[in-house]
């Protein structure tokens, strides 16, 4: 019952940052299009397709290195200790 309440607080705290951080997007959100308000683009503007681009090749991906990830540990306490853990991730 202690590791389903730990496991609960965590969750918690999860779910408490997600909120903040998609209330703080949709800030942001509603200011992006308040900046963009101030341009207008013609309708035929917007209908004509831009010219196609050569395309580059991409780039090949850089390989992972072989270091193993380190261990997250958790102190398994209040939503205060977790949200603290998760900001120092």
């Amino acid at each position: 019952i202690v590791n389903m309440d730990q496991t609960t607080q965590q969750n918690t705290a999860l779910v408490a940052d997600t909120t903040k951080s998609i209330r703080n997007l949709a800030v942001d959100a509603d200011g992006l299009v308040a900046k963009l308000a101030v341009f207008s683009v013609n309708e035929r503007a917007m209908l004509t397709p831009a010219p196609a681009a050569r395309a580059k090749p991409a780039a090949p991906a850089p390989r992972p290195s072989a270091k193993a990830a380190k261990p997250v540990r958790h102190s398994g306490g209040t939503a205060a200790a977790v949200a603290q853990e998760w900001d120092e991730f």
